[in-house]
């Protein structure tokens, strides 16, 4: 970090805690922002734990990926968006493509391959 009164830089840790988790965790990702590109893969979990960025332990911090949004295209200006949804943990996935829907089938292979653009999870 850099210090703005002896205008040195110094080794530093930084942390973030949550004090309140959300029922519903949305996590946009940047891309076509020069941070990640719209084919660019990113690994992500149909689960996700987030207990040890909490402040406290007993706060529920366990989610389930409810929703996603994939962008299929080259950018922002050629491309199309497509959500993948469903209503809890055990039901099925299905896809909605414009005024389509349609059950999803292999949605675990799809994922592998998909290039998400806005995650949604939900607390278990």
């Amino acid at each position: 970090m850099f210090c703005n009164r002896c205008q040195g830089y110094f080794d530093s840790d930084y942390q973030s805690m949550l004090y309140f988790t959300p029922t519903v965790l949305i996590i946009v990702l940047n891309r076509g922002r020069g941070n990640l590109d719209f084919q660019e893969k990113f690994n992500f979990e149909t689960e996700l734990n987030i207990e040890k960025y909490l402040n406290d332990k007993e706060k529920k911090g366990k989610y389930y990926l409810m929703s996603m949004v994939v962008h299929y295209g080259e950018s922002s200006m050629n491309g199309h968006f497509i959500a993948f949804c469903r209503m809890d943990k055990e039901s099925k996935w299905f896809c909605y493509n414009d005024a389509y829907v349609s059950e999803c089938e292999n949605f675990d292979e799809k994922i592998k391959n998909g290039t998400p653009y806005i995650l949604f999870y939900h607390q278990v």
